[in-house]
């Protein structure tokens, strides 16, 4: 507060660094969504399928799992989900549907899984569900049910004699609604990669649901940050999940799935991975949209408030690097990993 009227130099060349920093960001961000956004263009209009097989590669021992994490939301919105995914172009019949329900919901969780059931009866691979219990130690959210579930995964890929390197698991969210060309063009890039055991692939998420409904500030923040993740495809090395993503079962159980005491985990099982593996550790970017709800509420108030507090769960982000505030396991788990 001493600085505009005794250092009112200081204070100017301050501001001018900020704007010059503001605007480097700002072209630099428009400049890589842009040619994220020709690479979009090209890649929605490809048959991807058609790809996959002329290429000759031999998929057909790939099975995609959708780790669907529910909780509480309704089971029309998983139902959309689901329908997503049986109208990907890759086979349905090597796609295993997963629902990671909670326990304390036991009730109404089993209610929705024996409507998917019914609904999809012979549709997939298989239909599976799982009730996580909350356990001593552990947060409630989207990371302890996701590891749960991920955990008996494992285990019925032993049991069926699948290979785990085989299996890609897509970790969604309830209201994640995959392009139908995604395991199409999953499948091409994960056969194709030599690296895909250190490797995370996915596509950007974009809250684009329901979007001439949501309250015009909401609408406006959903537009910059869709330009801002279009932007990090591009920037390979940037590039980290978000909400939705995939990887092989055994890169999950070579890192030890998810900590269950965080609470944003896409940054978090990322940085797990690397700490864990090493720096070949990436996510590969799949240039097709993976749609999901917007903020949406009546009155314009609620709408910023429940955005607000989206906001900072996100935020919480921060504390995911386990050299700085990281949970307990991430940091026994960097600190064994460097002797």
């Amino acid at each position: 507060m001493a600085f505009p009227p005794f250092h009112p130099a200081i204070v100017a060349y301050l501001v001018l660094a900020y704007i010059v920093y503001f605007s480097y960001k700002s072209i630099r961000t428009i400049y890589y969504a842009w040619i994220s956004f020709a690479i979009f263009e090209r890649s929605v209009n490809l048959d991807w399928q058609g790809t996959l097989e002329e290429s000759e590669m031999d998929y057909s021992d790939v099975i995609h799992v959708a780790l669907i994490t529910n909780a509480i939301e309704p089971v029309e919105i998983v139902d959309r989900t689901v329908e997503c995914l049986q109208n990907q172009t890759f086979p349905v019949k090597q796609t295993i549907v997963l629902l990671a329900l909670e326990k304390r919901f036991e009730e109404t969780a089993k209610a929705r899984a024996d409507f998917i059931k019914k609904k999809y009866r012979g549709v997939f691979k298989d239909i599976i569900d799982t009730y996580h219990p909350l356990l001593p130690g552990e947060v409630v959210g989207k990371a302890s049910n996701a590891a749960f579930a991920a955990k008996e995964l494992y285990e019925y890929v032993q049991k069926k004699g699948l290979d785990p390197k085989k299996v890609v698991v897509t970790v969604m969210d309830t209201d994640s609604q995959l392009h139908h060309s995604y395991y199409s063009c999953l499948t091409y890039k994960y056969l194709k990669d030599a690296k895909r055991d250190f490797h995370f692939f996915a596509a950007p998420v974009l809250l684009y649901n329901h979007f001439w409904a949501l309250a015009l500030p909401v609408r406006l923040q959903t537009i910059i940050s869709s330009v801002l993740r279009l932007s990090l495809l591009p920037q390979e090395r940037k590039f980290i999940q978000i909400s939705t993503y995939s990887c092989s079962i055994d890169m999950l159980h070579r890192i030890g799935y998810w900590d269950t005491d965080i609470i944003p985990e896409d940054w978090h099982i990322h940085l797990q991975a690397f700490y864990t593996l090493g720096a070949e550790v990436q996510t590969i970017p799949i240039y097709l949209p993976i749609v999901r709800d917007g903020v949406y509420a009546p009155k314009l108030m609620k709408a910023l408030q429940i955005r607000y507090q989206q906001e900072k769960r996100w935020a919480w982000g921060a504390r995911t690097s386990p050299m700085l505030f990281g949970s307990r396991s991430s940091l026994r788990m960097f600190r064994s990993s460097n002797g």
